[in-house]
């Protein structure tokens, strides 16, 4: 009871969350998926039938060692995705997205995915590092957001 997929709800009666799980070897653990991430999912289940996922086709990383509030770093790409045919590649820098230097950890480039609509682009500037230090450029991509 209380984990099995119904309504979290808060003292006043709101729905909060929805229940997902339940830690197996714990007393009253319970895990929800928030109301503002699935709200965007019902709509568009009632409106258009199916749920849309936004896709770059990018794996990244933290990366520390250029900056003490962090970097994502590419660590791979998807052969054939957006973020392939725009030309990242791995181990290239986002210094910023859309304009932002703030985008430094993972779940913030997940979160500007998220509210980036399905068509739409999102501008990268990136570092790419080579071995000679002389060699590395700064350059400006444009990756076109598509749906899985």
């Amino acid at each position: 009871p209380g984990s099995s997929g119904g309504p979290l709800c808060d003292e006043y009666g709101m729905v909060v969350g929805i229940n997902s799980a339940a830690a197996l070897r714990a007393s009253g653990i319970g895990f929800a998926i928030p109301a503002s991430v699935t709200i965007p999912t019902v709509q568009s289940l009632e409106k258009l039938g199916r749920v849309f996922h936004s896709f770059l086709g990018l794996h990244v990383v933290a990366d520390f060692d250029f900056s003490p509030t962090g970097l994502l770093k590419v660590d791979s790409v998807v052969a054939g995705s957006p973020a392939d045919v725009a030309g990242i590649r791995p181990n290239d820098l986002l210094l910023q997205i859309n304009g932002k230097s703030s985008i430094n950890s993972v779940q913030a480039l997940l979160d500007l995915l998220d509210n980036t609509p399905v068509g739409h682009s999102i501008h990268f500037n990136i570092l790419r590092k080579s071995t000679d230090p002389s060699s590395d450029s700064s350059t400006s991509l444009r990756i076109s957001v598509i749906t899985v």
